[in-house]
């Protein structure tokens, strides 16, 4: 592939009306970490959103979204590219409002008004587990993924 991976196939999905190009590796189907997504209905290719852009919330939200698994301590890289497929995924309006969401939830908790309907709606909205370690991951990878991002608009910006 020009991304440079060595992949079984290939193919387009339609993933919410985003075209996403995805990569079967090792019998595993990937979203390349490369192609830019496209308008199902019409095409056209979609621009890519920055992630350097983003707030924590709305990284922690985009990593929630990507094929994320909880591993044993992910590379910064890794993570990134997580970060960058969960958004490019689901768009800037979902991730939005899932960090919109998030942030709710926690002022609850901040502010000590957390009751049994604050969590039940908490536990509808968000697998709890895999939502803590998103958190987990983007508290403790914060300054490392900031330069990865940083470099990455830099080297965009010199192409």
């Amino acid at each position: 592939m020009t991304c440079g991976l060595d992949v079984d196939g290939w193919g387009w999905i339609n993933f919410n009306g985003r075209g996403l190009l995805m990569h079967d590796i090792d019998g595993e189907s990937v979203p390349c970490p490369h192609a830019r997504p496209i308008d199902w209905a019409t095409g056209d290719e979609l621009p890519p959103i920055a992630p350097a852009t983003l707030t924590a919330t709305e990284w922690i939200t985009s990593l929630y979204l990507s094929d994320y698994v909880a591993k044993s301590r992910p590379t910064v890289a890794a993570l990134a590219v997580l970060i960058t497929q969960g958004l490019n995924r689901s768009g800037f309006p979902q991730v939005a409002e899932k960090a919109a969401q998030l942030r709710e939830f926690w002022e609850h908790c901040e502010n000590d008004t957390d009751t049994c309907a604050v969590w039940d709606t908490y536990n509808q909205r968000f697998d709890r587990t895999r939502a803590f370690q998103s958190s987990y991951e983007i508290e403790r990878n914060w300054r490392a993924l900031n330069r990865e991002f940083a470099a990455t608009a830099a080297e965009e910006v010199a192409a």
